[in-house]
């Protein structure tokens, strides 16, 4: 029988918030760098179920939930100010160990989407595995 005491349970808590926090903070570095890089008004790394996992700039949470839907597709209802957000932006979806995310880039050089997304999927991919 193994037993934790209570000092051990508290290093092991704090071991697995500092994990979280430096894959947070890793995260949003990539994408801060990326935003500066385009000249992007935002950029939005989010998970599957539209959950920002780190998010740079206006609307990062409004375009973390529509993401999935944006890449798939999916019909919805679209109102004078989504609208206009939506011309300005680009979604790119990429899978890491069979989990799926969204790359969402807004405003910026749209020729540029492209060359940016690919970099900040695959520094994603990177820190995602680790």
């Amino acid at each position: 029988m193994v037993v934790m005491n209570e000092m051990s349970a508290i290093s092991h808590d704090r071991r697995v918030r500092r994990s979280n926090d430096n894959l947070e903070l890793a995260l949003s570095l990539l994408l801060d760098a990326q935003r500066e890089q385009g000249s992007l008004e935002g950029i939005t790394l989010a998970s599957d179920d539209g959950l920002a996992l780190a998010t740079f700039g206006d609307h990062g949470e409004l375009l973390a939930a529509l993401s999935p839907q944006l890449a798939r597709g999916t019909a919805m209802p679209v109102t004078d100010d989504l609208s206009h957000l939506l011309d300005a932006i680009s979604v790119h979806a990429f899978v890491v160990d069979g989990a799926e995310f969204y790359l969402t880039l807004c405003g910026g050089d749209p020729s540029m989407h492209g060359a940016l997304a690919l970099r900040g999927m695959q520094g994603a991919t990177r820190i995602l595995r680790h």
